[in-house]
């Protein structure tokens, strides 16, 4: 399990390839002195699928009327917004119909480590508070139903139906009649 501030993490290192590793106590001396160090440095790394999602959101016929209406704040809803070149929905940066952008989020928030193979809502709860797109759900679901990994160590939680069988076909029509008899 990840905490939200991990999660808010995770696209800004979408970019990177790395792993995480461990070194407990007497082997994290270096980490731990530059912990203590009192001055701060913040850098903001552009990320090249970011300029992607740019370049995608002004070819797509319906953000770019959105994100040129934004420009000239002619909103077409007050929940739209842009943020240093990118077009938000509710603070959520939307992301273009591009099958392979969406994939890698996808890939990312559901398929990686951090992602752990979740269920659908978990998956479109983690992608949900950082992006959107229309028909985020049912592309979030299509995914996760055709994740290999899922389909085999995933198992249903209903007993076996057992072997088919024809249901006899009634020679003669019955008349039942229930009586109910008032309860003391």
């Amino acid at each position: 399990m990840h905490t939200p501030e991990q999660q808010q993490w995770l696209p800004k290192f979408l970019g990177f390839d790395f792993t995480i590793q461990y070194k407990p106590g007497k082997e994290n001396i270096h980490t731990d002195a530059l912990s203590r160090s009192f001055m701060v440095a913040v850098s903001t790394p552009i990320h090249s699928w970011i300029n992607k999602v740019m370049d995608l959101t002004q070819t797509d016929s319906q953000l770019s009327k959105i994100y040129q209406s934004c420009l000239q704040g002619q909103n077409p809803s007050s929940e739209y917004s842009i943020q240093n070149g990118l077009l938000f929905f509710k603070g959520k940066i939307v992301l273009p119909h591009d099958v392979g952008l969406l994939n890698q989020i996808m890939e990312e928030f559901h398929s990686s480590k951090i992602g752990g193979h979740s269920e659908v809502n978990r998956t479109t709860t983690r992608i949900g508070a950082q992006f959107y797109w229309n028909g985020m759900r049912s592309d979030i679901s299509k995914f996760v139903r055709e994740c290999v990994i899922c389909q085999q160590a995933k198992v249903d939680h209903v007993f076996p139906a057992g072997l088919l069988q024809t249901l006899l076909i009634p020679q003669h029509c019955y008349l039942v009649r229930i009586i109910f008899a008032p309860t003391e």
